[in-house]
């Protein structure tokens, strides 16, 4: 039962650092959503706006969508407010929101250096695990030290602790 408990809370310290900072993330974005929609819904200013031109084959290849009125363009957050078509060209008239690819940029650092720290962590890990392979003697009978007490048998009495880690005969012994 402790077992179970200690499980539980280790997968809960593990995945709640996360989880926390993605809902933070997520509601601030949420947030900054709802104020430009607003903006946009009151009337914005057009000298405010941007206007982006791009073919259709480019609008498709280089415009991410995160829905239908907002898109990223070359690491920056726009807000569709007007989209008109002539021939094979897209004209988007947006706003682009400064606080929003911020907010997309501190996110992409974080995760960056989680996987930073993650990918050094392995590196520590595996130190630490060489450093403690060292520090323990598999084989004691291959010391030098112990060897040349073996052949001086001067701890006759201690003599097991020649024979604790001597490997077993080669070949092994057949009884008849």
């Amino acid at each position: 039962m402790r077992s179970k408990i200690a499980g539980i809370f280790l997968l809960l310290i593990l995945t709640v650092p996360i989880a926390a900072t993605y809902t933070f993330f997520s509601l601030q974005i949420r947030q900054i959503r709802h104020e430009v929609k607003e903006r946009i819904l009151s009337g914005m200013d057009e000298s405010k706006l941007t206007l982006l031109a791009f073919t259709k084959p480019e609008a498709n290849h280089q415009l991410n969508w995160e829905d239908k009125h907002e898109f990223e363009y070359q690491g920056k957050m726009y807000d569709v407010v007007r989209m008109t078509t002539r021939g094979d060209s897209v004209y988007y008239w947006c706003w682009w929101d400064h606080k929003e690819t911020q907010l997309a940029h501190e996110l992409e650092t974080i995760l960056n250096s989680a996987a930073t720290h993650q990918s050094g962590q392995q590196k520590n890990q595996y130190r630490l695990l060489h450093f403690f392979n060292g520090l323990f003697c598999t084989d004691l009978a291959g010391l030098p030290v112990i060897a040349a007490l073996r052949a001086l048998q001067v701890i006759p009495e201690m003599r097991w602790i020649f024979h604790w880690h001597t490997p077993p005969p080669t070949p092994p012994p057949q009884f008849a």
